[in-house]
């Protein structure tokens, strides 16, 4: 009998999450933690489980392929197919702009014979194309949020806001800003929905009232929305004191920018926490806090759990847990 991922971490003791890290990004973690994985997975032959997977046709559904989440997320996916020996070529649909025609669209495409598993990055499927999906004997992973009825790579959404607001308070900030997606937008990004009715619940349970004048709304992940942000907060009467970049690094990184250009300091005037993965994050001037995602174990994580439903493997559920990244804009 094969193994499987479940199988390579009763062996080792470690975590799946931990498992995967050392597969695609050694280099995170101490050596002997990595030798352990390489060895475990050798004296196993874990890759023998996809020797006859090179045509099986992979489906991504994203709201945008251009964020950095996605991009690492995506990168993931790639190394863990290297690591594999797998040659997929996955096919990346694009919902964010197809508005009411989006579940009719994913419905038609589902339904072709050629698509074997369908990754679902930051949206929901309408319940009855999973439902379909799932009679024809397809996979369907859901990344980002867990779901009762498919197989998911949960980002403890919950978890990473709470770390990011509850850290901005305990450092002494009250008048804490937003940067999300338009509101006309969030419902094409379940992700950044959970994100900001996490953020309302936080401050609710801390005593502080919700202001709607905090929220800056940008209609995408870059960084000309999180540099203007600042012309918006400085028309307040009172601007923030620090702001949550939920809308991503790239924004984050936009709205330091800003602050520089305009003679303000940070975080002495304005305080900047990011949210995501951005290797470069840590080389800026100043170098941007962050909530950490972990998007390419995540991404890893998507395809080993496609992977090995698709040889009838009954898989469980894998959890990325964020972490706080404290640096100078904080």
């Amino acid at each position: 009998m094969m193994s499987t991922l479940l199988d390579i971490k009763q062996k080792t003791k470690l975590s799946r999450e931990t498992i995967l890290e050392a597969m695609i990004t050694p280099s995170a973690l101490p050596v002997k933690v990595v030798k352990l994985v390489l060895e475990t997975l050798q004296t196993m032959q874990y890759r023998k489980l996809f020797k006859n997977m090179e045509s099986i046709p992979l489906m991504i559904i994203v709201p945008d392929a251009t964020s950095y989440a996605f991009l690492q997320l995506f990168t993931g996916i790639e190394k863990m197919l290297s690591v594999l020996g797998v040659r997929i070529v996955p096919t990346i649909v694009v919902t964010r702009f197809l508005g009411k025609r989006t579940n009719n669209i994913l419905r038609k495409l589902l339904q072709e014979n050629s698509v074997q598993a369908v990754i679902c990055v930051n949206i929901r499927l309408d319940p009855k194309i999973r439902e379909l999906f799932r009679r024809r004997g397809k996979v369907c992973v859901s990344v980002g949020t867990a779901t009762s009825d498919a197989l998911s790579v949960s980002l403890a959404h919950d978890k990473g806001i709470s770390l990011g607001v509850e850290y901005l308070l305990r450092t002494g900030y009250k008048r804490i800003g937003l940067i999300t997606l338009h509101g006309d937008l969030n419902q094409f990004d379940d992700v950044l929905s959970q994100r900001f009715l996490i953020y309302r619940r936080i401050l609710e349970r801390e005593g502080i009232k919700y202001d709607k004048n905090l929220v800056y709304e940008t209609s995408f992940f870059d960084g000309l929305g999180g540099y203007k942000s600042l012309e918006y907060f400085s028309r307040l009467s009172e601007r923030p004191d620090a702001v949550f970049c939920l809308a991503g690094n790239t924004t984050a990184i936009g709205l330091v920018n800003a602050i520089k250009k305009s003679g303000l300091k940070t975080p002495d005037d304005i305080a900047i926490l990011g949210y995501g993965d951005f290797a470069v994050a840590e080389f800026m001037e100043p170098a941007l806090s962050t909530i950490r995602q972990r998007s390419q174990v995540a991404g890893a994580a998507a395809l080993i759990l496609a992977l090995e439903a698709l040889v009838g493997i009954q898989n469980e559920n894998i959890t990325i847990v964020p972490e706080l990244v404290v640096r100078e804009t904080t």
